[in-house]
């Protein structure tokens, strides 16, 4: 209870001097109308201030003791006689019956199995025996005569509110029916064509009136406080103290509220017309308590839903603390009461005083939405809430085609919200649960169809290292969309995606990690992985190289959260690729010969190219850098591209040539891959590379110092030793490449065996390039699948070596035809082995070849004519002499080629892994 009016203990005076702020009760500012009201009535709020009687502390632990007493009188005096229940009207038994079966989450009370449908009164008679009940229906009416009790204690510390700030006087015949006195102090400030509010109404709680008792210790315990300049914040905060008997399902819901001072510090302010002073709105199916409105502007005119009766009521109560004003758009519900409306009605407006529920339909112009998804509801699961969901998407003909397998409550009422906003509005959805294009497929196409999202925000990293209250202190995922009526915006556009990573040690340190996080969505420059400036975590942010079009269809995986910490940190270990290259956008060989001739950066007395083409690639399934060496003008070799020059390709010019294949390797790298898979632009799944891209491309500084450019280390010309035995495998890579690979699975991953990796690298990579121009050679021998290019074979040997099919012994000539005429049709036949010539007016010729070995090599070069005639097949098609020779030649090729190929594989597989070394080593170089 409060001290005595005359002498206040010293703990009061000393709890005065305590901050609200210190115990997270924040007030917002009071409108200019409630300014200028207040400064009218200072001289009579003066007055009622006695200098003799201190004021007691405005903080929740000196009201909360009192509050808590008396509503366990109110509580106990209804749980003694529930009787009381019976003497409301019919309409209101029914609205109370099934409240409590909403607050039970069960089926209804029914005295005995198998009796048939009962009255309103029998029910809720039911319900008064509340001892004989279950546990969930008993709780479920404690609950309610909890709010029952602290219904009649807001309202009368709102009117004690108004009294102290000389808005209306306090009287003790108030307390008699609050809920009138209420209604009358409001009711001329409602318009002619709108209801009132709707918490002087008659409602679930109106008609109880505290016994005379209470109201006597209501009087005598209030009369003594003094509320000023407290916020509505301490009001909703003493509800929340006083409240003991909730169950789980109904606890409050929504966020710490330092959440909802940051979000709206970072709302874009809605365009204003010059002139013009447009009313500002805001909408929100999840209004939580009013927590949203009352850490907004105090100006902004309001449209939403509650799911709960007594919370909407509070909320309504809170936009009151400072004084009488216009009732707001609020309803009891979930949001899917109204539709989504893709035309303009054709019926007729209803005549008379339209319903809250209608007006929220119509307004279509809000400035700023609220979606609040705590706890994930969808349809399939089992709860009582889901039951709920599932009959209102039924009930709402609009919502069923955006309702997927796994749609959630918060996607409709996105959907919902995001159909309120005009354009340049913008939507905040808080989620504990990552969007993923798996649940809610088609609300997710309705949102990304109407709006830009403008950021994502994870907060899913963050660990909290104190305790914690029923609201989350931070949320983990939110997500901002605007409004847009431009298709081509929409599409292009590439939102902004935020990662924290870290911990938090104080309940302090929210608002400003959410405040900066939050400033980095707006801006232009992109920012690499760097820690707070005023914090311990670590802020990494991206603009997504995926375009907004082709966002529905290929939601980001929660997995590249980690790539992307992995590849950002890189770019604080590495060097960018312009400072070792020169980039020239297209593949030209002329600008390389230009180049090495004296023309460009490098000097001209090597005649070789030294650099690589580079161009992103596709191979249906993965993204990749794909580059080729250059062509060479000394050695005759033509430019790539018709016109010389190729303008999807670049060409990179190094100033040794001995930069080459450890760059064209390390371009190549998974590394890299996973770089521009964040970085680059994408356009129907390739990259669209541009020159800033390759420019900023960081190449490891452990790469850079094995090739010489890291002051201090050796020139690239010379190989750093590698220490032991490595020694000796590095100089048997060419020839077993396979004992290296076998000792670096036991090599250990510290700094020593980084380095070994790295230097591995480098040579692995010139030799791998070496084998691969040998390999490119024999790829005109021989094709991928084992299999002998004939025709390129045979024309490597003397022209001696070879008669016609007509004059070789091993060939059979069945048929006629002209020398002329062409032959359209090739085939095969097995029994007996023979080519079948036909041409186009019947004549036919069957060569055959009862050797396998001499049928393949006449009729690789057979098909390889295009429609030849008689003649030229005589001509042009020769048959070996001696098989043996060229069976020989061929086997020795393929010998070759396949442990060539094999040592490729094997080097591919070295480069692969010690590839990771370079970016695990680049921290200590």
């Amino acid at each position: 209870a409060p001290p005595a009016a005359a002498s206040p203990p010293v703990a009061a005076t000393a709890a005065s001097q305590l901050s609200i702020d210190s115990l997270s009760v924040s007030t917002p500012a009071p409108s200019a109308a409630q300014v200028a009201a207040r400064s009218l009535l200072q001289g009579s709020a003066s007055t009622l201030a006695d200098a003799s009687r201190p004021a007691p502390a405005p903080h929740l632990s000196f009201f909360a003791p009192t509050l808590t007493s008396l509503l366990i009188r109110i509580r106990t005096q209804l749980e003694l006689y529930p009787q009381q229940l019976m003497a409301v009207n019919p309409s209101r038994r029914d609205a109370i019956c099934q409240y409590l079966e909403s607050l039970a989450g069960s089926s209804p009370v029914h005295p005995n199995a198998g009796a048939p449908a009962l009255s309103s009164s029998d029910k809720l008679r039911a319900w008064t025996d509340w001892r004989a009940l279950g546990a969930a229906h008993q709780r479920a009416i404690l609950v309610f005569f909890e709010e029952l009790g602290l219904f009649s204690l807001a309202q009368a510390i709102v009117l004690k509110a108004w009294s102290d700030r000389g808005i209306r006087k306090w009287k003790r015949e108030d307390l008699s029916d609050l809920n009138a006195v209420l209604n009358g102090a409001l009711s001329p400030l409602v318009p002619m064509d709108r209801e009132g509010w709707q918490v002087t109404r008659q409602n679930l709680y109106s008609w109880f009136k505290p016994p005379h008792e209470i109201q006597e210790a209501l009087w005598n315990e209030f009369s003594a406080w003094r509320i000023v300049d407290e916020g509505p914040d301490l009001l909703i905060g003493l509800i929340e103290a006083c409240r003991q008997n909730l169950p789980e399902r109904a606890r409050p819901k929504g966020f710490d509220e330092k959440v909802y001072a940051s979000l709206w510090k970072h709302t874009p302010e809605p365009a204003q017309v010059p002139g013009v002073a447009r009313k500002r709105i805001g909408f929100s199916p999840t209004l939580r308590d009013g927590s949203i409105v009352r850490k907004g502007p105090t100006d902004w005119a309001w449209y939403g839903w509650e799911n709960s009766a007594f919370s909407l009521y509070m909320a309504e109560l809170s936009l009151l603390w400072w004084g009488p004003s216009p009732p707001p758009f609020f309803g009891v519900g979930n949001g899917l009461e109204t539709s989504i409306q893709p035309q303009l009605s054709l019926n007729m407006p209803f005549p008379g005083r339209p319903a809250v529920s209608q007006k929220i339909q119509e307004m279509e112009a809000c400035d700023v939405a609220w979606v609040q998804e705590e706890l994930v509801t969808r349809g399939h699961q089992r709860s009582f809430e889901a039951q709920l969901f599932r009959e209102a998407v039924e009930a709402n003909p609009s919502l069923r085609r955006l309702r997927t397998g796994g749609t959630s409550l918060g996607h409709l009422q996105a959907c919902m919200a995001i159909a309120k906003l005009r354009p340049g509005g913008v939507l905040w959805w808080i989620r504990q649960e990552p969007l993923q294009a798996s649940d809610g497929s088609e609300a997710l196409q309705f949102l990304l169809d109407r709006g830009k999202l403008i950021g994502e925000w994870d907060f899913s990293g963050v660990s909290l290292g104190f305790p914690q209250t029923e609201k989350p202190a931070l949320p983990r995922h939110v997500y901002l969309f605007q409004r847009d009526t431009s298709v081509q915006s929409r599409h292009d556009h590439h939102p902004m995606r935020i990662w924290a990573k870290g911990s938090l040690r104080s309940h302090v340190e929210i608002l400003p990690l959410l405040d900066e996080a939050l400033e980095l969505a707006f801006m232009d420059q992109e920012h690499a992985a760097r820690p707070s400036t005023r914090l311990s975590c670590q802020l990494i942010s991206q603009r997504h190289p995926q375009c907004q079009r082709e966002w529905a269809d290929h939601w980001p995986e929660a997995s590249e959260t980690e790539d992307l910490a992995e590849i950002q940190s890189l770019r604080i270990q590495a060097q960018p690729l312009a400072s070792v290259a020169t980039i020239r956008s297209g593949a030209c060989g002329n600008e390389a010969r230009r180049m090495t001739e004296g023309g460009g950066a490098f000097p001209s007395w090597r005649p070789q190219p030294r650099g690589f083409i580079v161009r992103a690639a596709f191979d249906g399934k993965n993204r990749f850098l794909k580059t080729d060496s250059l062509p060479n003008p000394m050695l005759g070799q033509a430019p790539t591209g018709a016109s010389g020059s190729d303008p999807d390709s670049f060409t990179l010019m190094l100033s040794d040539e001995s930069f080459v294949a450890p760059l064209r390797c390390y371009l190549e790298s998974e590394t890299v891959r996973s770089w521009l898979e964040h970085k680059a632009t994408r356009k129907n799944q390739r990259w669209v590379l541009q020159e800033q891209d390759l420019r900023i491309l960081p190449i490891p500084n452990s790469l850079l110092e094995q090739l010489g450019q890291i002051p201090g280390s050796m020139g690239a010309s010379f190989a750093l030793p590698l220490p032991g035995r490595w020694e000796t495998l590095a100089a048997n890579l060419r020839i077993a490449p396979q004992n290296v690979r076998q000792a670096l699975s036991s090599l250990e991953h510290d700094d020593s065996g980084s380095s070994i990796r790295c230097g591995l690298f480098v040579r692995t990579s010139r030799i791998y390039h070496e084998l691969l121009v040998t390999q490119s050679q024999m790829e005109s021998y021989v094709r991928p699948d084992g299999q002998i290019i004939w025709r390129s074979l045979v024309g490597n040997f003397s022209p001696t070596d070879f008669v016609p099919p007509t004059l070789h012994s091993g060939v059979s000539i069945h048929g006629q035809m002209p020398l002329h005429t062409p032959i359209t049709h090739l085939s095969v036949t097995r029994a007996p082995q023979a080519i079948l010539l036909v041409t186009e007016a019947g004549h036919q010729v069957r060569l055959e070849i009862p050797q396998r070995f001499l049928f393949d090599i006449l009729w690789d070069q057979i098909q390889a004519l295009d429609r030849p005639t008689w003649s030229e097949i005589v001509e042009f098609v020769r048959a070996p002499r001696r098989l043996d020779q060229m069976e020989s030649c061929a086997a020795d090729l393929l010998r070759v080629y396949g442990e060539q190929r094999s040592v490729m594989e094997h080097l591919t597989a070295i480069l692969s892994e010690t590839s990771q070394a370079l970016v695990r080593s680049s921290g200590a170089c």
